[in-house]
């Protein structure tokens, strides 16, 4: 019996073993937590740019301004531009004062 214990003290074939199996899991550890840390801050700018493509306005341009998509509270230009919310007013009318 105290040769058994001898050779199980002496010999470590095994210790390399369970080395490999501790550094393994904790690889995988690491790698789960940040793949979930990664999946948070994703969905989080993921629902920012499904917001940002919801609200912008996209404008096919006119002679003066270049078409191409239009952030929301953006004018877009001081023109008018067909299907906007519409910055200046080109036609006629009373906008405030006459001349006189």
């Amino acid at each position: 019996m105290f040769r058994f214990l001898k050779n199980f003290h002496t010999k470590d074939d095994g210790a390399v073993t369970v080395d490999w199996v501790v550094l393994t899991a904790l690889i995988i550890g690491l790698g789960a937590a940040l793949f979930f840390a990664i999946q948070n801050a994703t969905n989080s700018f993921s629902g920012n740019v499904n917001t940002a493509l919801t609200t912008a306005t996209i404008s096919t341009g006119d002679n003066d301004t270049a078409g191409g998509v239009v952030s929301a509270g953006t004018a877009g230009g001081s023109g008018s531009s067909s299907g906007g919310s519409g910055g200046g007013s080109s036609s006629g009318g009373s906008s405030g004062g006459s001349g006189g």
